[in-house]
């Protein structure tokens, strides 16, 4: 079964909790509530609309809808609707990304307050203020 090709999403996070919106394709547009099927399984995250598989996702590390099994809901603008996953992190962590690309797996990998507070300055990112700055 192929996914939803050019799936548009983006995603949030703090150390606890993460949240992903789900901008459904125009034909989905009138979905409701009823018609949403989310699954979320450690690492697992599959949603289907009206039985068509969304997403079927591997995650970076493991989640848990919250609100025990309440973690979905709807955002409607013009002639868009958006579902929006809220999860909680089983381990209270910052991820470098969401979805699983195989990296190996290292307690490394997650970034914790402790790990971030510990960054030598020039480790850290530096974004440029203007075109001209120099990095």
């Amino acid at each position: 079964e192929a996914l939803m090709p050019n799936l548009q999403w983006r995603w949030v996070q703090t150390i606890h909790d993460l949240t992903i919106y789900i901008t459904l394709p125009s034909e989905l547009t009138d979905t409701t509530e009823q018609d949403v099927a989310l699954a979320v399984d450690g690492v697992a995250i599959t949603l289907r609309v009206k039985s068509k598989l969304i997403a079927g996702w591997s995650i970076f590390a493991a989640a848990a809808q919250k609100g025990g099994g309440k973690g979905k809901t709807f955002q409607r603008i013009p002639n868009k609707t958006v579902i929006v996953l809220a999860l909680e992190k089983q381990a209270e962590a910052w991820w470098p990304t969401l979805l699983d690309h195989q990296l190996p797996f290292s307690d490394s990998l997650f970034l914790t307050d402790e790990k971030i507070a510990s960054l030598l300055s020039q480790e850290l990112v530096q974004v440029p203020l203007s075109p001209t700055d120099k990095v």
